[in-house]
């Protein structure tokens, strides 16, 4: 059976950077059981803002493998049930039309715009603006530029563009998707379809009609002070939703990081210690109201390796694995190939690599870009 494909299982926030990013790259955050790779092919982080808090070291800049962007760019959103509305005090906004259900695709979107890491990158912007209808060119210069000065394509792209998991792309530019605000405690996440080249809005928890879509435009283990600080510098904004308890809310997401940096770190046959892991993730999720579906597969999943790999019983270890497929299947879509290859581990869960093999530590299959995540949570912690 194929193995899973190396893919974002967590939350993909908004922005992306305009330049080569350097990230610390670890051997032992990669996918189970895939051979080592060589670091060229070791796909990178959450796309991290120029001066982020995180503080990530660099050790390694992550090469890119050079391939030609496809010619997909088509200014184009399939029908979906929402709605674009001026929204006081935001400007735009994405409205439900009618109730959706977790899970649901409320959006999926071609790029008009795409983004490779390079030095001629600000000349590939105008190039492709410039091959673009009239219309779209307009729809384009109507979208928010946060940074300082004259509007620019530049500064439209930096604010608007969405960091992506692709082995081709950084970022992308959708005009509706653009159009989605954000929520520290987001009612959506985002997921690039790399197969069918769209960015992909999926609802993480039920929707009523009328009420606003949001995503999380950053890493939700970041505290408070460090989200505001991101919004004022990179989209020029404040947050007006803020916690009860600003304090507890803190403690709640800095913990958060910090578990997610133990999944980062691998799977280990102690059975217990990997699913009161896993427990106190969801946990976590629940006590701050984050719906994120990506981080609770996650979890899930490595209760799942560690049992298996503990030598427990199949039937033990299935519910979880049970759970991460639900899980990720309300963030991806019942069709995404990560889904449909949990679907037959269910199926036969002693088909799973880790049933047979309980003499290696297995690495969670966190994919890159999650265990870069781990690795700038852990930094981030310690410095």
């Amino acid at each position: 059976m194929a193995q899973l494909t190396w893919s974002h299982w967590g939350l993909q926030p908004r922005r992306c950077v305009l330049q080569q990013e350097k990230i610390l790259v670890v051997q032992a955050y990669q996918n189970f059981p895939c051979a080592p790779l060589h670091k060229e092919q070791q796909r990178g982080a959450f796309c991290l803002c120029k001066g982020s808090a995180l503080g990530v070291v660099a050790t390694t800049v992550v090469a890119r493998r050079c391939r030609t962007l496809r010619a997909k760019t088509v200014c184009r959103a399939t029908a979906a049930p929402v709605e674009i509305l001026p929204i006081p005090g935001k400007g735009f906004g994405a409205i439900a039309a009618r109730d959706i259900a977790r899970g649901e695709l409320v959006l999926e979107e071609r790029p008009t715009i795409t983004y490779q890491a390079g030095s001629d990158w600000p000349l590939s912007l105008q190039q492709q603006f410039d091959k673009l209808p009239v219309a779209s060119q307009s729809a384009v210069m109507d979208l928010c530029d946060a940074t300082p000065g004259e509007k620019t394509l530049k500064g439209i792209f930096e604010t608007n563009s969405i960091g992506c998991s692709s082995p081709t792309l950084d970022g992308v530019l959708c005009l509706s998707v653009s159009r989605i605000n954000h929520s520290c405690w987001p009612n959506c996440e985002q997921f690039w379809d790399e197969q069918l080249f769209r960015e992909k809005i999926f609802a993480c928890k039920d929707i009523q009609k009328g009420e606003e879509l949001c995503i999380s435009y950053v890493e939700p283990y970041l505290l408070a002070e460090e989200r505001d600080d991101i919004f004022r510098r990179r989209y020029a904004f404040e947050c007006a939703r803020s916690a009860p308890n600003r304090e507890a809310s803190d403690r709640r997401r800095k913990r958060l990081g910090e578990v997610l940096a133990e999944l980062g770190r691998g799977v280990s046959p102690d059975a217990d210690a990997g699913v009161a892991l896993a427990e106190e993730l969801l946990q976590l999720c629940d006590d701050e109201g984050l719906a994120l579906q990506g981080f609770r597969a996650q979890a899930c999943y490595h209760a799942f390796q560690c049992l298996l790999l503990a030598g427990r019983a199949p039937i033990e270890a299935a519910p979880w694995l049970r759970r991460a497929r639900e899980f990720l299947e309300a963030s991806r879509g019942a069709g995404d190939p990560d889904v449909e290859q949990l679907r037959g581990y269910e199926a036969d869960p002693s088909s799973h690599p880790a049933a047979s093999d309980r003499s290696t530590q297995l690495s969670g299959l966190a994919g890159p870009v999650l265990a870069a995540a781990a690795v700038a949570a852990a930094f981030f912690f310690l410095r």
